[in-house]
């Protein structure tokens, strides 16, 4: 196995262990792919393979590994889109094949350790990007995720040191954090050379520049400048990522309907839909009144205490003094 062979190799010194290990390199590149522990011989280089492999053997017990996730390997290595969580009971979602296959011909990387528990990065050409920003040149990172104690962040730097390796020809590398992250991952990125770059409410980007002349990342559009029509109606702009999104989605339409709100729904088709949706994060926005307001799946619960916080004597003046208004119970 991969790991018995990482195990094995220790033993070796210098020049004999570049021998075995490239002699195990061999022997998995040759091998089934399905017998290659994932795939994941055939996807890295030697050096990737196994230096970077022997990152935490005191947690797991053994060594373990950092592979690719590719359009040939995705149904081994399913990915939790880990951001837009089942409201209800906190689970992670999949998402379709089909949308990861598109995003990897736009030029999508993934890369996971062999953890207990889910720990990947993902990353993607800025260009490529569905989140609402503007970063030609520069490689933008969609998930950063270890779900295992990770309190000294060994794990997480692993997976960045990986991505900015292979990000080091181009203008540097990008994220955006929200209101859920901000507080847990800002202070891991700037130990790493970021800095926050451009804000809007509830969001940061932050950023690396790996050459100092790039032009400087932005947010592709001010939520507060962007405005759908006023029509008073709740617009769910989506991405067509997960069934289990779609149904969650369906879920919110009702409860927002439930509440005397029109809802329309407005699929997002292209990377430039999500760029110009007047949604920071690109792929889920939710509007009432042409205001922006979240990007988050939501229970029922969760959308009434949305509602409550909002003034709505001012959104709808028209119907501060009418009793009957479909959203009187909010206006006292």
């Amino acid at each position: 196995t991969i790991t018995g062979m990482a195990a094995r190799a220790i033993r070796f010194p210098g020049d004999a262990l570049m021998k075995y290990l490239t002699s195990c390199k061999t022997i998995l590149d040759r091998s089934d792919p399905q017998l290659n522990h994932k795939g994941a011989g055939k996807n890295f280089s030697l050096h990737q393979f196994f230096i970077w492999a022997f990152y935490s053997p005191e947690k797991s017990g053994g060594i373990m590994c950092l592979y690719n996730v590719t359009a040939q390997n995705f149904d081994l290595n399913p990915i939790p889109c880990v951001d837009l969580q089942n409201p209800t009971n906190g689970k992670y979602f999949q998402y379709n094949k089909n949308w990861i296959m598109a995003r990897f011909k736009e030029g999508l990387t993934i890369k996971m350790l062999d953890t207990p528990t889910t720990s990947f990065i993902e990353y993607v050409p800025a260009e490529s990007s569905w989140r609402g920003i503007l970063a030609p040149g520069y490689t933008f990172i969609h998930h950063l995720f270890v779900e295992e104690d990770d309190a000294d962040h060994r794990l997480k730097s692993e997976l960045l040191q990986c991505s900015e390796q292979d990000s080091k020809d181009t203008n540097g590398m990008v994220t955006v954090l929200d209101h859920t992250n901000i507080e847990t991952l800002a202070p891991f990125y700037e130990m790493h050379g970021f800095s926050e770059i451009a804000h809007l409410p509830g969001f940061v980007l932050m950023g690396k520049k790996f050459i100092e002349s790039a032009k400087v990342p932005t947010f592709a559009l001010s939520v507060y400048e962007y405005s759908h029509d006023k029509s008073h109606d709740v617009i769910i702009s989506y991405a067509d990522q997960s069934e289990f999104i779609l149904y969650y989605l369906y879920r919110m339409k009702m409860e927002f309907e439930r509440l005397g709100f029109q809802v329309r729904m407005r699929k997002l088709e292209s990377i430039s839909d999500a760029r110009q949706s007047g949604s920071p994060y690109g792929t889920l926005g939710i509007f009432l009144d042409g205001e922006f307001l979240s990007h988050r799946l939501m229970n029922e619960t969760q959308i009434e205490e949305l509602i409550g916080t909002l003034d709505l004597n001012e959104m709808y003046p028209e119907v501060h003094n009418l009793y009957d208004a479909p959203h009187h119970r909010s206006f006292y």
